[in-house]
């Protein structure tokens, strides 16, 4: 296979166990506001949430938008009102997910392995606050930066996110064919990276599908595969 000199992980479902980080935190969140956030409250909640995620992926909602709106459907679904301040409620939810930064099973035994070899970087959407988790994780030891898309003033799958990620670290356009980037979105990971001329590792979970247009160099069905992959 061809060789690379750096690798762009990026973080949640990637690395981190970001689906267990937002449970609890939401469960929290919730729980404080008077929903029980039962399993089917949880499934109303992820109804909601998965497409707002979408548009933001497509550039069609701003982070901003995106944050406190959840909230607020939720609500309406719920109670046919809006009762507790979504902002508030999603402003509590990020400090909340800051304090749980799980990994997923094998994520510190990648990272030991891989960056005993190659630079590593992680390249994440998402908000400073809730991002914490990742720097103030024991795994941040492995990752030379943290790149947080709310920072950056853009996001994955966008052009300018690489460019800026490239100037950040020194790269130039000549410099892709040693890039690799790895990560479980197919758009905002693979397709983003796919458009921007790197190769890219899809670590497909739960039997996920890709979208049309999108094709990842390589496919990885479990975290373990990475450094047999690469090393």
């Amino acid at each position: 296979m061809k060789q690379y000199d750096i690798l762009l992980l990026d973080a949640d479902n990637t690395l981190f166990d970001f689906d267990r980080s937002e449970h609890e935190a939401l469960t929290e969140v919730f729980t404080r506001h008077g929903y029980p956030f039962t399993p089917e409250q949880e499934a109303l909640y992820d109804s909601i949430n998965r497409p707002l995620w979408d548009a933001f992926d497509r550039g069609e909602i701003s982070r901003e938008f995106l944050g406190p709106e959840r909230y607020r459907r939720f609500q309406l679904a719920v109670d046919g009102q809006v009762t507790h301040d979504p902002q508030q409620m999603h402003d509590e939810f990020q400090v909340a997910l800051s304090t749980r930064p799980y990994l997923l099973p094998g994520a510190w035994e990648v990272c030991e392995a891989l960056s005993q070899k190659y630079p590593l970087y992680i390249v994440t959407n998402g908000m400073v606050v809730a991002q914490r988790r990742i720097t103030n994780s024991p795994a941040s030891r492995f990752f030379r930066d943290v790149f947080v898309s709310q920072t950056m003033g853009c996001q994955k799958p966008e052009r300018a996110y690489f460019d800026r990620v490239f100037a950040a670290i020194g790269l130039t356009a000549a410099d892709k064919g040693r890039v690799l980037m790895i990560g479980d979105n197919p758009i905002s990971d693979v397709k983003g990276g796919q458009d921007y001329g790197l190769d890219t590792v899809w670590f497909r979970r739960h039997g996920q599908s890709l979208p049309a247009g999108v094709h990842p160099t390589y496919t990885i069905e479990q975290l373990t595969e990475l450094p047999t992959l690469l090393l």
